[in-house]
C-alpha cells in the first residue's frame, strides 16, 4: 500500500491580511489617466515614428520615379541631367535644368503627391530640389566638357585650315604668320589656360 506523506502546519498570529502582494506603487493623489501617462507618451511616441516612417517610404518612392520619363509628362531626372550635359553653353544649361526640373516637381506636385499629408509633401519638396541639386552640379561638369571638347574641336579645324592655307605661300612667308596666328589663338581662349581634369 502507498504511503501518504503528512505535514505538519504551523501557523503564526499576523497583522497581514490574506492576499497576493505586488509592488505596483500609484499615489493616492493621482487618479488613472495620470498614472497611465508614461504609457501613453510611450505609444503616442512610437505612432509618430511609425508614421513617419510611411510617409518618408512613400516620398523615396515618389523620389525614385522622378527619375524616369514620364508617359504624359515632363522628362525624368535622369533625362535632363543627360540633356544639360550635352549642352556646350553652360549658362543655357543651366537655365534648361532649372525649367525642367521645375516642371517636372509641378508635375510630381500635382497628380501624384495626393496621397501624401502635408508633412509628407513639405518632405517631398525638400528631397526632391535637394536630389536636383546634386544631380544639377554633376550635369553642369557634363556641360563644361562638352564645352571644353567643342572648343578644342573649333581651335584644331581653326589651326589646321589656317595652317594649310599659309603653307601655301612662296618661301615659307606663311610660317611665321601660322606661328603667330595659333599663339593668339591659343592666348585669347582662356579654356587652354583653365582646363579642368576631364577625366
Amino acid at each position: 500500500m502507498p504511503k501518504i506523506p503528512t505535514f505538519t502546519a504551523r501557523g503564526q498570529i499576523t497583522t497581514q491580511g490574506p492576499g497576493v502582494v505586488s509592488n505596483i506603487q500609484v499615489s493616492p493623489s493621482q487618479n488613472i489617466g495620470a498614472a497611465l501617462r508614461p504609457v501613453t507618451n510611450f505609444l503616442e511616441k512610437e505612432y509618430i515614428k511609425e508614421r513617419t516612417l510611411e510617409e518618408n517610404n512613400k516620398v523615396d518612392k515618389l523620389i525614385s520615379d522622378t527619375y524616369n520619363d514620364n508617359k504624359d509628362g515632363p522628362n525624368g531626372l535622369s533625362t535632363i541631367v543627360s540633356e544639360t550635359g550635352k549642352n556646350g553653353n553652360p549658362s543655357e544649361a543651366d537655365l534648361y535644368f532649372n525649367n525642367e526640373t521645375d516642371k517636372l516637381y509641378k508635375f510630381f506636385e500635382a497628380s501624384k503627391t495626393k496621397n501624401l499629408s502635408r508633412f509628407g509633401k513639405q518632405i517631398f519638396k525638400s528631397k526632391f530640389y535637394a536630389s536636383a541639386a546634386e544631380l544639377k552640379s554633376n550635369a553642369l561638369l557634363e556641360s563644361r566638357k562638352t564645352q571644353f571638347k567643342n572648343t578644342s574641336d573649333i581651335d584644331t579645324d581653326f589651326i589646321t585650315k589656317k595652317t594649310l592655307n599659309l603653307s601655301k605661300l612662296q618661301d615659307g612667308a606663311g610660317l611665321q604668320q601660322i606661328f603667330k596666328s595659333i599663339d593668339s589663338r591659343l592666348d585669347n581662349n582662356p579654356y587652354h589656360n583653365e582646363r579642368p581634369n576631364l577625366k
